[in-house]
């Protein structure tokens, strides 16, 4: 009787045929030798999408001390998937399933006979804390002594997005800086009185001021991805901070039309940091922008941080000595 599924077939080949598929694919020309090479994680799928292969990144990225319970299982299930289990026929076969970058890959490859690479967010459970993963997924069609393999590699894109995101808000919050500027520099242009000069010298300070301000807060931002950001730490009010984030704001062309102040019952405590990284605080404004008009209120703790745990292991697994 067929295992029901919402989505990809549930059947299984049992243990004693996933072993036997091993051995054949571990004995094909130097393919062991070959996957065994290279710094990502790479398995090797039967027509099931159970695992028959895989090399020693995966061991490194997930720390698995028993790499006998990994053949059979299926991706979500060797990734500690929490939709893995949903269903009796397992990784692939519930309705969260449907939407998987990491089984569809698979699928569209099995059928089209060709590579597939898809984007994948997987949420997993590692030592009982949700871990989110973005992976690329990408999966090549095999054939070995006539049977049909997936060869799917494994590779961490959440630093890249995450650059990526960080780029578009720099570079606009700068096109917006320089457009003020050029219309500053266009009046200057004109024959303006003193009272006029005058009153606008501050606003035109203040944008150079916020350009410098940018320009920093993303040089800091790369040296930390890099890890090679040198911090001087100094002492600081957390009020003091929010409030040179709600100016920040209030100057950005997102907060037109809007209040913005921090709030009046939030705390102020001692923070020891480095002041030039404080910069990157304004960054938060993603959260200004989704709203419309009214009173915007800054909180009294920071935006909460995403666990990468495993995603950054997968990035820099390589194989194991």
């Amino acid at each position: 009787m067929a295992l029901p599924t919402k989505f990809a077939p549930a059947e299984r080949k049992p243990q004693a045929v996933i072993d036997e598929q091993s051995r054949v694919v571990r004995s094909f020309e130097n393919l062991e030798q070959l996957l065994q090479g290279v710094p990502y994680v790479s398995l090797i799928l039967n027509y099931e999408r159970q695992v028959v292969f895989f090399n020693r990144a995966l061991l490194s990225a997930l720390n698995i001390d028993r790499p006998e319970k990994v053949f059979g299982s299926r991706q979500g299930e060797v990734l500690n998937c929490i939709y893995s289990d949903r269903e009796p026929g397992g990784c692939g076969t519930s309705e969260h399933c449907s939407v998987c970058g990491a089984v569809d890959a698979v699928l569209r490859s099995q059928r089209d006979h060709e590579t597939v690479s898809l984007e994948c967010r997987i949420a997993t459970r590692q030592d009982g804390v949700l871990v989110p993963l973005e992976l690329l997924v990408a999966s090549t069609p095999l054939e070995i002594q006539s049977e049909r393999y997936s060869l799917v590699t494994l590779t961490d894109v959440s630093d890249t997005k995450r650059r990526r995101s960080m780029e578009r808000i720099f570079f606009h919050d700068i096109t917006n800086i320089a457009g003020s500027l050029k219309g500053y520099f266009d009046m200057l242009a004109h024959d303006i009185d003193v009272d006029q000069l005058t009153e606008m010298l501050p606003a035109l300070q203040d944008s150079l001021n916020q350009l410098m301000g940018e320009i920093q807060s993303q040089r800091s931002l790369t040296l930390a991805e890099n890890g090679e950001l040198q911090v001087e730490m100094t002492e600081q009010h957390s009020r003091e901070v929010l409030e040179s984030v709600a100016v920040a704001y209030r100057r950005n062309e997102a907060a037109r039309g809007r209040t913005v102040v921090v709030d009046a019952g939030c705390a102020s405590a001692l923070l020891r940091t480095d002041p030039p990284d404080l910069r990157a605080l304004p960054r938060w404004r993603g959260e200004l922008r989704l709203q419309r008009g009214g009173r915007h209120h800054l909180p009294d703790h920071p935006p909460r941080r995403e666990n990468k745990g495993l995603a950054s292991t997968i990035a820099g697994a390589g194989p194991a000595g």
